[in-house]
């Protein structure tokens, strides 16, 4: 069809693009997006992805220089490992509650970011997923689904203040909140929860630190 010519799609894979628009908006009926597909669209300001994507693939949109609003429609269950890597524009994000994971780096160095919503459902926030979002001032999480704060996951996020967790949260990985520098509250209410080594290391204004956990995991 006429409107799709710029869409590569491969048994409902999408698997590149090749547009010059300004506001893309992603076919329903395409079942994920491949590795890569609208990696350094240079032109590329907001994006819309159908719910009827289920996965999307590492570095999916990564390196658009101008991105700035991405749209996720219900239906999406993974946001894939660097994704929006690299994304130095990119000022709203909107995450349905369909999704389970934020995949590793997902969201790396997007540094005009500042402010996330993880919808209840999501489960794991991965290693590295808001590293260096230096803009980054407010996360709220919903609902009680979170369990897993991957390895630096908010490492360098220097413009972050507080952080309230849920209940459900049991792992707080290795350097997950490193150079925080403007943290200066963590609420968390689990006393089982597992807080890795480092976990909050260089947050110097925080006047509540979790003790960092002991166990070892096998």
């Amino acid at each position: 069809m006429e409107e799709y010519k710029d869409f590569v799609i491969e048994d409902g894979v999408l698997v590149e693009y090749n547009g010059d628009a300004e506001n893309v908006v992603i076919p329903e009926g395409i079942t994920a997006i491949a590795d890569w597909a609208l990696a350094d669209c240079d032109l590329m300001k907001t994006v819309v992805i159908p719910g009827s994507v289920k996965t999307m693939g590492k570095h999916a949109f990564a390196g658009c220089d101008v991105l700035e609003s991405v749209t996720i429609s219900n239906g999406v269950t993974n946001i894939g490992n660097r994704a929006f890597g690299n994304c130095p524009m990119l000022k709203t994000v909107i995450i349905p509650g369909s999704v389970k994971t934020i995949d590793a780096g997902a969201f790396w160095s997007c540094t005009a970011l500042e402010s996330i919503t993880i919808p209840e459902g999501v489960t794991v926030i991965d290693d590295y997923a808001f590293y260096l979002c230096s803009s980054l001032k407010d996360i709220e999480i919903l609902g009680n689904t979170l369990t897993r704060i991957g390895d630096n996951a908010f490492e360098n996020c220097t413009k972050l203040e507080a952080v309230k967790l849920p209940d459900s949260v049991n792992h707080i990985g290795y350097e997950a909140f490193d150079y925080c520098k403007a943290l200066l509250a963590v609420e968390l209410n689990n006393p089982k929860a597992r807080i890795c080594p480092n976990a909050f290391r260089g947050c110097n204004n925080l006047y509540y630190k979790p003790k960092t956990s002991r166990r070892r995991e096998r």
